[in-house]
């Protein structure tokens, strides 16, 4: 379940726990395994860092991705027109605080939000594999690996969640 923030608030998460793969012989063959995860961020939410943490690992390998797809945020011009919206809306209700106040808000937030959003990432991938080693008569032994990623994610918002921001600041509802 996805949860709002407040604008540049950050949290950390497990995004991927505990991914692993086991690779046994299969009679006179050794074959690689792999195993994939991937975690999106909530609606809002950018990520701006990662930890991997290795559980175990034998002849294994470990490959973290941090991409941009698929996830929604406030683009910089959502932003911009939640504001304007929000302003339009104080002006009909005759409220000249409230549009004023708002329009000397969007200034600030644009520039915080440029700071914020440029990383724009919200995907995790991560890929672990294995592949047994030794001889088919002697030493066999399995290989394996385990591994955790940690995220910190960024709120940004979506267009609608900042523009109910706005008119619940400012009282603005019809």
């Amino acid at each position: 379940m996805a949860f709002s923030g407040k604008f540049g608030e950050e949290k950390s998460t497990i995004a991927i726990d505990k991914l692993n793969v086991t690779a046994c012989w299969s009679g006179f063959s050794k074959p690689r395994r792999e195993n994939s995860a991937t975690y999106s961020s909530p609606p809002g939410w950018v990520i701006v860092g990662h930890a991997t943490h290795i559980h175990s690992s034998n002849n294994g390998w470990r490959s973290v991705s941090v991409l941009n797809q698929g996830t929604q945020y406030a683009s910089k011009e959502d932003m911009r027109s939640a504001y304007h919206e929000a302003h339009d809306l104080a002006v009909s209700l005759k409220d000249r605080k409230a549009a004023a106040n708002i329009k000397t808000e969007e200034a600030s937030a644009l520039k915080a939000y440029t700071e914020i959003a440029n990383s724009g990432n919200s995907v995790v991938r991560a890929v672990v594999g294995a592949q047994p080693r030794g001889t088919a008569f002697i030493d066999t032994c399995r290989g394996w690996e385990e591994i955790s990623v940690r995220v910190t994610e960024r709120y940004v918002g979506t267009k609608e969640s900042i523009l109910e921001d706005l008119k619940s600041k400012y009282k603005l509802y019809k």
